[in-house]
């Protein structure tokens, strides 16, 4: 008689396994929560989160997102691209990132970070002071609520954000937001009791969930807002009192310090400053105002300042971006494209991603499972979608640009951000069809539509429907340049038109 086969079920250790699980992706991480109670309870330990972290940190597991604006102006849309970190795929765009919240605002948000790898988003000099936090990797997100710290009395006419930072207090394990709000006001001339700004200091803890006012250190601050300013517990800021210096503050203790600049040899009216986060330490880089044949000195404070790097003469740039692998640079060319420059062979590489000037911004993180106490990137309608996908049409957006006269939409063009630009006066109208696919291209042109009032949408083979001067709904085809009437009439501008796909996803509602 042959053996008896037995199965049997290697059981392994229990220690064993969370050492497999602490080198996996949060994506991998979130999809494993529902294997069993114990995992679920695991992923959300300190502990946990704190190793998985490290892990990352140690083996460089950097990942990069990439901020930019492709229309006419700065003050287009903003968006944001997964780069691919693969060494055969040349930082490729993976992935395109829509933030609705932000998007309608009068200028981008301003980056901040990241800091164990949670970015803070910010409208820097806007009016709408709107901060959030957000982690790519969990993709949660979270807007932080709106001030409560008293003003100062007086008829106000508007506020500002002039400095923001965001860090990690270690001791209290507590991530917190620094900014300096300065409040304008109307001038009182009879009273004259009021300058006409004043500025107060505001701080952010996540572990409170709310604002409070702590003590102005005197000086004026000025954020980088191309490097990340978040240094082993400090957040660095340029500052102006009788002289320029560095402005620190401390995290845990919440003061601010004050400490020289390097004597790199020469003045801030010839050079930009930017303070950033090297290798741990803190880096100050100086680079000339004027030209385009640009030189680039690092700085690097451990215990006294000592220049790191020198790279003299790079034509055909504009900016630093941000450190990369190896003491590589990305920069922004002459001709708004992302380089990656590397000063161990003097070469310069044209990574092909193409952006409206000084609109790029890069981040280097390292994934991390930290929780926000937010919402989801859905709830919040944060739009993700791969490059290479290939859905229909869907407008994202609609705006009047005042220079040029012309009213834009913008929309999803086969999964590429695409828009619409048509005259605001007549009803002879015509119309261009412009997608950014690395580079803005103009995909068609279509002149002289009469009796044409505005887009609605695409619809299969770029059919496109519009609503007629008369508020009526046509579908027209461009490649015979035929309308056809479909006799549904609105009220003017009130007609909308979706496409969507049936789908099985709860919403957890009521019929």
């Amino acid at each position: 008689m042959m053996p008896e086969l037995i199965k049997t079920r290697i059981e392994l250790p229990e220690m064993l396994v969370l050492e497999i699980l602490l080198k996996l992706h949060v994506k991998s991480l979130t999809r494993f929560r529902c294997v069993c109670k114990p995992w679920y309870s695991s992923f959300e330990t300190h502990h946990f989160i704190t190793k998985h972290y490290q892990n990352n940190l140690k083996n460089s597991n950097l990942n990069l997102l990439f901020k930019r604006c492709h229309g006419d102006t700065r003050d287009d849309i903003h968006y944001f691209s997964q780069l691919s970190t693969d060494k055969d795929q040349n930082f490729r765009v993976k992935q395109t990132i829509h933030l609705p919240v932000f998007e309608n605002l009068v200028h981008a948000p301003s980056i901040y970070g990241p800091c164990k790898g949670i970015l803070c988003l910010g409208d820097l000099g806007g009016i709408g002071n709107n901060v959030a936090l957000w982690n790519p990797s969990n993709r949660e997100f979270k807007i932080l609520p709106q001030s409560k710290v008293q003003r100062p009395p007086g008829l106000l006419e508007f506020t500002s954000i002039n400095c923001l930072g965001f860090g990690y207090a270690s001791q209290t394990d507590d991530f917190k937001v620094v900014r300096f709000v300065t409040y304008y006001f109307e001038e009182n001339l009879d009273e004259g009791l009021l300058a006409d700004w004043t500025t107060q200091v505001e701080l952010y803890s996540l572990k409170n969930d709310s604002w409070k006012e702590i003590p102005f250190p005197g000086v004026h601050a000025f954020a980088s807002t191309l490097f990340n300013n978040y240094v082993n517990g400090f957040i660095y800021c340029h500052a102006v009192a009788v002289v320029h210096h560095i402005l620190s503050f401390d995290m845990v203790n919440e003061k601010f310090l004050t400490s020289q600049l390097p004597e790199f040899g020469g003045t801030l009216e010839q050079y930009y400053l930017e303070l950033l986060d090297f290798n741990g330490l803190l880096g100050a880089i100086f680079y000339p105002r004027e030209g385009t044949d640009k030189s680039f000195d690092l700085w690097v404070m451990n215990g006294s300042w000592t220049k790191q790097l020198s790279v003299e003469s790079i034509l055909g740039v504009e900016r630093p971006l941000g450190f990369w692998k190896n003491g590589e640079l990305f920069l922004e060319s002459s001709n708004q494209e992302l380089v990656l420059f590397d000063p161990s062979i003097q070469e310069l590489r044209n990574l092909g991603i193409h952006a409206y000037k000084e609109t790029m911004h890069i981040t280097a993180y390292v994934e991390s499972l930290d929780p926000l106490n937010g919402r989801s990137e859905n709830e919040e309608c944060i739009i993700r979608r791969p490059a290479e996908d290939s859905t229909r049409f869907g407008f994202l957006g609609f705006r009047y640009d005042s220079q040029t006269g012309d009213f834009k939409v913008v929309l999803d063009c086969n999964g590429l951000l695409a828009a619409i630009f048509y005259p605001r006066e007549g009803t002879d109208k015509s119309f261009d069809l412009w997608v950014m696919n690395e580079s803005s291209t103009k995909q068609f042109s279509v002149e002289y539509v009469p009796v044409f009032y505005r887009p609605l949408g695409f619809r299969k083979n770029s059919e496109l429907f519009l609503e007629s001067s008369d508020h009526e709904l046509l579908l027209f085809d461009p490649s015979t340049r035929e309308f056809k009437n479909l006799d549904i009439h609105g009220y003017r501008e009130t007609t909308q038109i979706f496409a969507y796909i049936e789908s099985l996803v709860p919403i957890n509602g009521r019929q």
